[in-house]
């Protein structure tokens, strides 16, 4: 039987990590931006950073639906948000996996859509890590599922939506 699915135009690597061209086209954003070109550019740059990729999924646990969430909308800009997460992977592994503040899904929910943006959702998590820890440990006013319930699709704003959670949590 012939298929109607045109073959993959993922590269191996790529589908090795798990990424498929439903995370490829949320990485591109919605409707008339994803042109075939764009998309083209979005797996040509997430195959030339695959190894770097792959290390950060082995530390974080996060996924290749994970990642694409949190590029979500990125685009053109990809280049810029798989950095971020490249270059910050050492602080995530730290709130994940030793820390244990939040875990990787978690994490994906509240930087969902941050696409480009997405260095500016770290530093902030890096940043008020203590002080989030402190909400969910001492004060017990939240617990991690919640905060990362209130700041899911923050996206680009998740900076925003922080700081306000560490002033007003005692409101």
């Amino acid at each position: 039987m012939v298929s109607d699915e045109p073959a993959s135009t993922i590269p191996e690597p790529l589908v090795k990590l798990g990424f498929t061209e439903k995370n490829i086209s949320s990485i591109g954003g919605r409707g008339k931006k994803n042109t075939p070109a764009l998309l083209q550019h979005i797996r040509n740059t997430l195959n030339a950073r695959a190894d770097d990729l792959a290390a950060l999924m082995e530390v974080t646990g996060f996924d290749a639906k994970s990642i694409s969430s949190m590029l979500a909308g990125a685009g053109a800009h990809i280049a810029t948000g798989i950095e971020a997460l490249v270059e910050h992977k050492d602080e995530l592994k730290k709130i994940i996996t030793e820390d244990k503040t939040f875990d990787a899904k978690s994490i994906s929910s509240m930087l969902h859509g941050a696409g480009a943006h997405i260095a500016t959702g770290i530093e902030a998590l890096v940043k008020h890590e203590d002080e989030l820890k402190k909400i969910i440990t001492e004060d017990r006013t939240f617990d991690a599922k919640s905060i990362s319930s209130m700041l899911n699709d923050a996206g680009a704003h998740i900076a925003t939506g922080i700081e306000a959670l560490v002033e007003h949590k005692d409101e």
